[in-house]
């Protein structure tokens, strides 16, 4: 009874005095803006992201380690990592949606699920609700995240980094509680795996968690919560590969095979498109990467009409109010000081792998990916990094934005 009584303290709490059902609401409701991308009932179909008309038989496809069903065949060692995005398509075809809504739902969830996905973290660190929402609103609708929406997988990576980093704090803080890690594993391989069909981005979400386990190892200057800590994360990706053999078995098997193929479907070499695809500074600070990606267009429309205007001059200044504001949170005190440095270096790793190529870290950073066997070829497109950027921006901003409120609120009072 007493547990019974504490759990519906816990959502009186949750969903009146805390509010943030009021946020999720607003979130979601902002998350409607993704039907405009449609245009009307148009389907979105662009570069490497397919939305099979059949679900059915791509999900009987991404089962096999070979399609016969293209030319003379082709090996599918990846494939089974997007089965949960397969099982997807083949329930909006039993239900019977169109196509067009079906992948409108798809969107739909992606783009809430970056809002709500960077509110939690928000909340695991500390942040007051306005300020939650303000870093939610940033992640969902920067230059970085709608320029991956013609790319779900990469949006879809993007959009859940911030939740698993969330979960893998408030985890650590757990000491190793074996049903929170299940739960984490479970979680991560259900809204994730699909996306891992490009290595990258799996590479992408364990860099974020080792960097906060050094950071926490680091920081606290004590060995018996190392220790919980290594403990803790070796309990969870041990469970996560086990939910996830029924792909990383066929995926490492044809690994190789994967990285050959990977290597020839271009003309230009890898380090030629990483070179392409590196950003300047400026641009990487504004979540632009090397621009391009903004300003690309179909039979004469831009794909993103303000692009153009992003550009300009009097923008560009007022887009730097956003980092210069996102730094200034660097200075302030208290509990939530610590994870703000962590995000401050997040920021600087980001950075430094977004400009890729170019100065004043560029020879480093081309060196660092070619001495790496094989990490040119999954990490040839530096616009992965902006992950980082964007996710250690958000809190960061928001963080900003809340001491600039108290300071000025106390000038107000004085």
């Amino acid at each position: 009874m007493n547990r019974i009584l504490g759990l519906l303290r816990q959502i009186y709490y949750r969903l009146v005095i805390d509010k943030g059902w009021i946020d999720i609401i607003l979130i979601c409701l902002v998350g409607l803006m993704s039907i405009t991308w449609f245009d009307g009932n148009h389907l979105i179909a662009f570069s490497d992201f397919w939305f099979p008309a059949d679900g059915s038989s791509y999900l009987s496809e991404l089962t096999s380690t070979w399609i016969d069903t293209t030319g003379l065949g082709v090996s599918n060692f990846k494939g089974m990592a997007a089965v949960p995005y397969g099982i997807y398509l083949t329930v909006m075809d039993a239900i019977g949606l169109p196509d067009v809504a079906s992948e409108m739902i798809f969107f739909y969830v992606i783009f809430v699920a970056a809002g709500l996905s960077m509110y939690y973290l928000t909340k695991v660190i500390g942040l007051a609700r306005p300020w939650r929402i303000l870093a939610a609103f940033f992640y969902m609708m920067n230059p970085a995240s709608i320029s991956y929406f013609a790319t779900p997988f990469i949006f879809m990576a993007y959009s859940c980094a911030p939740l698993l980093l969330g979960l893998y704090i408030n985890g650590l803080e757990r000491r190793n509680d074996v049903k929170y890690i299940l739960v984490f594993a479970l979680g991560w391989s259900l809204i994730a795996s699909f996306t891992y069909v490009d290595p990258g981005y799996l590479i992408t979400h364990v860099a974020i968690l080792f960097s906060y386990l050094i950071f926490y190892v680091i920081t606290h200057r004590n060995v018996k919560l190392a220790l919980q800590g290594i403990k803790f994360t070796a309990i969870l990706f041990a469970s996560f590969l086990l939910l996830n053999t029924f792909w990383l078995i066929p995926f490492l098997s044809g690994l190789q095979d994967e990285l050959a193929k990977s290597s020839v479907v271009t003309f230009d070499s890898n380090e030629q498109v990483f070179r392409a695809l590196s950003a300047n500074f400026l641009n990487a600070l504004r979540l632009i990467g090397y621009g391009g990606a903004l300003i690309t267009e179909t039979k004469g429309e831009l794909y993103f009409e303000w692009a153009p205007w992003y550009f300009q001059k009097p923008t560009m200044l007022i887009s730097l109010l956003i980092p210069a504001t996102a730094l200034l949170s660097l200075l302030q005190r208290g509990v939530m000081r610590k994870y703000l440095y962590y995000f401050g270096f997040l920021l600087i790793g980001g950075l430094l792998l977004t400009t890729g190529a170019y100065p004043p870290f560029g020879d480093a950073t081309s060196w660092f990916m070619k001495a790496i066997p094989n990490l040119l070829t999954v990490f040839r497109n530096p616009l992965k990094f902006q992950v980082l950027t964007a996710l250690a921006l958000a809190p960061l901003l928001g963080a900003g934005v809340a001491m600039i409120y108290k300071f000025l609120a106390g000038k107000g009072r004085g």
